[in-house]
């Protein structure tokens, strides 16, 4: 097995083609990380959710860290990790245009591409129908690994 460095071309590729990740904030002065629904193009992540844990962790701290990958096998996969900053899409004022191309390219990449980010564990969220957002990282750094045979 050989495992090489891939090129910030390939990682964004490999970014292109897939539509769940993993996204790592600081909460409580620890690291938080869950699985999002996510569309990549031109730099960024965009993805939607509910004001929760990792919206509010996100508000405080902007740095976050996203992974992907896939595993074939243990002597066959890839992994690619990209660093940037957390930015809300509001619905109205500068930023209701790239809010509203977000909900496009989530909408053209997949049926029910709102779940799981509208749906919560807790009977009274539900009920309180908790306000939901678009956003998007804007990646700064990308890196990228892969195990061939």
């Amino acid at each position: 097995m050989t495992v090489t460095e891939m090129t910030a071309q390939e990682c964004r590729m490999h970014l292109a083609d897939s539509r769940v990740g993993h996204l790592a904030c600081l909460r409580d002065e620890m690291p938080y990380v869950v699985p999002i629904s996510f569309v990549y193009e031109n730099g960024h992540i965009y993805s939607f959710s509910l004001i929760g844990q990792k919206v509010r962790a996100m508000r405080e701290h902007p740095q976050v860290c996203f992974e992907v990958d896939e595993i074939a096998n243990p002597r066959s996969w890839w992994s690619v990790v990209a660093f940037g900053l957390y930015e809300e899409l509001a619905e109205a004022g500068p930023r209701q245009n790239e809010r509203d191309h977000a909900w496009s390219l989530l909408q053209k990449a997949r049926p029910n591409w709102w779940e799981p980010g509208s749906e919560t564990p807790y009977a009274e969220d539900k009920v309180a129908s908790p306000p939901h957002l678009f956003f998007r990282i804007n990646i700064e750094k990308i890196t990228g690994r892969r195990a061939l045979v």
